[in-house]
């Protein structure tokens, strides 16, 4: 793994787009997706963190990791989705969080369980998200909070969110920033880890079959 993160942040010091994805690429195909998004995904976001604090990288780097990275979680996504079931599990940011890379982690996670999924994007208004749930009879609505978030505001937020869901669609919280969070209102669910939203999606039910019509 360390023999990763260091040629990982060679090419983003380059700006190689190309040999940044390839490193990725190989290592989800030898690992296989649970153990990429686990032991090379969330190790090498926290040694970027780590080592922009440190002065070690800029944020350019940052932001060019991000990109890339998230062009590949969309590209190991996209042949799983065709076989997923289920209701959709409906993932968005809140408004003021501007990052999409949380919810393309939580995405390639949600579809390898093997369960639908639709990705709204980050910087969304409460209404659009709950409408969406609504339109998409949503099975879950997975929110994620960045660092960077501030606590009183997000939880005022997400109790909006909560309130206008039918009590039949799971609301959870994801991100760096939601174990900060508190006073959640009741129906809450937070999935700091991956191994949390792995249970959390293995508790949801199973497709309903569809009614037949009537003769």
């Amino acid at each position: 793994a360390e023999d990763v993160i260091v040629l990982a942040f060679e090419a983003c010091r380059r700006f190689d787009r190309e040999s940044l994805t390839a490193l990725l690429h190989g290592e989800a195909a030898v690992l296989g997706l649970p153990r990429f998004l686990r032991e090379r995904v969330v190790p090498l976001l926290d040694e970027v963190g780590a080592s922009w604090d440190r002065g070690e990288i800029e944020i350019r780097h940052e932001h060019f990791f991000s990109e890339v990275l998230e062009d590949e979680l969309r590209r190991l996504r996209a042949p799983l989705e065709p076989a997923t079931k289920g209701r959709p599990v409906v993932i968005a940011s809140l408004p003021n969080e501007l990052h999409g890379l949380g919810l393309q982690i939580a995405a390639l996670a949600i579809v390898t369980a093997g369960r639908s999924v639709r990705v709204l994007g980050p910087h969304l208004p409460v209404e659009e998200i709950t409408q969406a749930a609504k339109t998409l009879d949503a099975s879950a609505v997975g929110l994620s909070v960045s660092v960077f978030a501030e606590p009183e505001e997000t939880a005022r937020e997400i109790s909006a969110v909560r309130e206008r869901l039918s009590a039949e669609t799971a609301l959870w919280i994801g991100g760096a920033g939601s174990a900060n969070l508190e006073n959640l209102p009741a129906g809450v669910e937070k999935a700091v880890s991956l191994d949390d939203l792995d249970r959390m999606l293995s508790r949801l039910p199973a497709e309903v079959p569809a009614t037949s019509p009537n003769p």
